[in-house]
């Protein structure tokens, strides 16, 4: 018997070493859980950030680079598929050429340059201040 008992080694965990584990496990990933949901949520809202800063550097180099004015503004273009600016950046934006400086799409000179989707649901996008929703145009004259 001792001679079975030898070959036959037992290997592997207890039970008690597995609830243990277990446990541990469970109060470190509830530990980390709303660090990764800030990590997740604060790369989105980074995103969002980075697009409205596209739209506005392409606004200025196209400006440049045409030598006319160009025009970033509120938009639902991107769903309603008319260039008009109106609404709330949040809505979406649009970059166009504007040679008039009236901040009217005007079809017959002014050239739609790109049109960007609105944000996410749960995100907006308000003045510094924080007291109403961004909504002004921005014109982008040729010298910059």
């Amino acid at each position: 018997m001792d001679r079975m008992s030898s070959k036959f080694k037992a290997g592997g965990l207890t039970l008690i070493e597995l609830m243990i584990t277990l446990a541990i496990l469970a109060v470190t990933v509830t530990a980390a859980a709303p660090a990764m949901q800030q990590l997740v949520h604060g790369s989105a809202l980074r995103t969002q950030a980075s697009r409205l800063l596209d739209a506005i550097n392409l606004a200025r180099s196209e400006a440049v680079l045409r030598n006319i004015p160009v025009t970033l503004c509120p938009s639902t273009m991107a769903v309603s598929g008319q260039p008009t600016c109106a609404g709330r950046f949040a809505d979406g934006w649009i970059v166009f050429t504007n040679r008039n400086r009236d901040g009217v799409v005007d079809a017959e000179s002014d050239e739609v340059i790109r049109a960007f989707a609105a944000l996410p649901t749960g995100y907006s996008l308000t003045n510094l201040a924080g007291t109403r929703a961004a909504s002004d145009p921005i014109t982008y004259l040729p010298d910059g």
